[in-house]
């Protein structure tokens, strides 16, 4: 189910609900205007990877998953000479973005209507050939649901294989809906990307931080081979947000997921998000 309906609440707002979940909000007369905390978190993310060392003027992109397509587009007019993918898995999707979230067709950015994987596996192919189908500077994991993401957009191998089409300085950012006080599934994605970067960070969109209360957050999880400088990340600056975990944060969700690294023989999400599910269904 796709539906996309004015926001009552701001005025020029428009999102889009792929079955149960807003996936996507647009502000129709300021697309600038990231109205979703975690693109704000993007956006801040971004900044940083790109400032450097070494500057990016002109970043090649991946995104996995595209729903309203905001952030690329975001993308495309703060750095117009970037190049972006998008893997996007519904074709209706896409026409939803098309005809009511002002996409309109770039030479800057290639839509692909496949599944994430079945893309990353065809661009290592194409790599594999001679072809310059790699060096990505970002890579935005963004195909996940809060009932049953895709399994297999969240395993070691998978992020192996993306880690093989980055740039040595780009920088992966995993979308991750949890609840801090379980934190099994975004403890789990921890576990797993640290497998494939030596710096990795947690980012919540709560206002002070997670907390044990209960509420659902979304966090980013974000992996490099190189270390970033995220000190001004936070509330309030140029209308960005993000609360970067601590170490003993770190060290609770690793905990409270025993430790799990995802795997292609094993990955059980759904179970891992079941307190995610119990509480939807109390709403």
């Amino acid at each position: 189910m796709i539906r996309v309906e004015e926001d009552s609440s701001m005025p020029g707002v428009r999102s889009m609900t792929l079955d149960f979940l807003i996936h996507a909000y647009i502000n129709m007369t300021d697309p600038d205007d990231l109205v979703y905390e975690y693109e704000q978190v993007y956006a801040a993310v971004t900044k940083v990877a790109l400032k450097g060392p070494p500057v990016v003027d002109s970043p090649r992109v991946l995104f996995l998953g595209g729903g309203g397509f905001v952030f690329p587009r975001w993308v495309l007019r703060h750095w117009p000479g970037s190049r972006v993918e998008v893997a996007e898995i519904d074709p209706a999707v896409t026409r939803a973005a098309f005809d009511f979230f002002g996409l309109t067709p770039s030479p800057s950015m290639k839509i692909y209507s496949l599944d994430a994987r079945n893309h990353v596996d065809d661009l290592l192919a194409r790599a594999e050939r001679g072809e310059n189908a790699g060096g990505f500077d970002l890579v935005y994991a963004d195909a996940f649901n809060h009932y049953s993401p895709p399994f297999h957009l969240t395993t070691l191998e998978f992020n192996e294989k993306i880690k093989m089409l980055m740039h040595p300085d780009g920088v992966f950012l995993a979308n991750v809906i949890d609840i801090y006080s379980s934190g099994r599934f975004v403890g789990a994605m921890l576990n797993t990307i640290e497998q494939s970067f030596p710096h990795v960070w947690v980012i919540s969109t709560a206002l002070f931080g997670p907390s044990d209360d209960d509420a659902r957050d979304t966090f980013i999880v974000v992996g490099s081979r190189r270390p970033l400088d995220f000190d001004d990340l936070g509330w309030g600056g140029e209308g960005e947000t993000g609360w970067v975990l601590d170490s003993a944060q770190l060290a609770t969700l690793r905990r409270r997921s025993s430790n799990l690294v995802l795997t292609d023989d094993y990955a059980p999400v759904d179970n891992l998000l079941a307190p995610v599910i119990s509480m939807a269904a109390k709403q």
